[in-house]
């Protein structure tokens, strides 16, 4: 509860972000919000000395919606390429705005090229699903892959995140430069980024990146959101992610810091869906208006919170509700009041607080 007192405070890559596709995912390149998760220890480690090779059915380990069907699994093959529904081997990648994938599968294509784990100096791909319900991930991390017929001295390493709940995909590039003049699979140059749902190429459920373009810089991070996600929160400081980037560029806010002094933190101003850069914009009781025994109780609001004023007539005492839940109309910021009626003639002081219901 939020209570105030008062009586008598980019893109790295370049690419112009697509979408939202016909289904309403949006992509965005987020750099500064989220870092490389090393997976390597602790974790499943498949596709090793292979070349074209699959896993089926890996188990999530929670269900995950994408583009509007539940899944409990995921295959996923060393070319960097995640299906749902079933599996591919296929080494050749496709643009999925035009062309489906084998066997038109509901596909995450996180840096689909033709990898291969035989080379000295390659690795093989890991996964694993961390944390707890209902906020887990599923981590699948794609180690010290190479290019077919590289030489291997210049692997790549990037990752895949599916995230519980919020139903949203993130992809990680941790070093993608190939120095083999010969070949074309560094940066994504010879690679298709991006997610399809099935007839993807038709139906227009396809929001793709990149397609053969070397524009996946290293340290880069898409993330892929579906319309109406749930509130997410990767940093875990209890504040909604997409507030934390709409007023400070990034997350991992401190919340129980006050960066614009009004004497509330950014957890309150959070809850109470004020500007925590502002220091004008907090929840707070503005002034009281006397009408002879009558005292109307200002105070700020925010479109579609809820409200109940409280009272108590001792320094000390208790705080009980007074007025019924008021909910504030509109989107915006704006004063409402709440009219204590005949309240000189009753009580001879009189402490008001206003406590954020909703």
């Amino acid at each position: 509860m939020l209570f105030l007192p008062f009586f008598c405070p980019g893109s790295a890559s370049g690419v112009t972000a697509p979408g939202p596709d016909a289904f309403g995912y949006t992509v965005a390149a987020t750099t500064n919000f989220f870092s490389f998760l090393q997976i390597t220890n602790g974790s499943t480690r498949v596709l090793w000395f292979d070349d074209d090779a699959a896993v089926i059915n890996i188990n999530l380990g929670f269900n995950f919606n994408f583009y509007g069907s539940s899944y409990s699994n995921v295959s996923l093959n060393v070319n960097g390429l995640m299906t749902f529904g079933g599996a591919t081997i296929a080494y050749s990648n496709v643009d999925f705005t035009i062309t489906s994938p084998a066997a038109n599968l509901a596909s995450v294509a996180v840096l689909w090229d033709d990898w291969e784990t035989h080379s000295v100096g390659s690795d093989g791909v890991y996964y694993q699903t961390i944390g707890t319900a209902p906020t887990r991930q599923f981590v699948v991390q794609w180690n010290k892959v190479t290019p077919v017929n590289g030489t291997g001295t210049t692997p790549v390493t990037f990752q895949a995140r599916l995230f519980e709940g919020s139903n949203r995909i993130l992809f990680s590039y941790l070093q993608l430069v190939v120095v083999e003049s010969s070949l074309v699979s560094s940066l994504g140059a010879g690679a298709t980024v991006g997610i399809r749902g099935i007839s993807g190429q038709t139906n227009n459920r396809n929001l793709q990146w990149s397609y053969n373009r070397p524009v996946i810089s290293n340290g880069l991070n898409l993330l892929f959101v579906p319309p109406d996600s749930n509130h997410f929160d990767a940093d875990g400081n209890g504040i909604d992610d997409d507030w934390e980037v709409q007023y400070f560029s990034r997350i991992g806010v401190d919340p129980k810091a006050d960066p614009d002094g009004d004497g509330v933190s950014n957890y309150q101003e959070y809850l109470a869906g004020t500007n925590p850069t502002n220091r004008t914009s907090f929840l707070h009781i503005t002034s009281l208006t006397v009408t002879e025994n009558d005292v109307a109780v200002n105070w700020t609001t925010v479109g579609g919170k809820s409200y109940i004023l409280q009272t108590n007539s001792a320094p000390n005492g208790t705080f009980t509700d007074f007025s019924p839940v008021i909910v504030a109309p509109g989107t915006g910021e704006s004063v409402t009041n709440y009219l204590d009626q005949n309240t000189r003639a009753t009580w001879p002081r009189r402490f008001y607080r206003v406590r954020l219901d909703h």
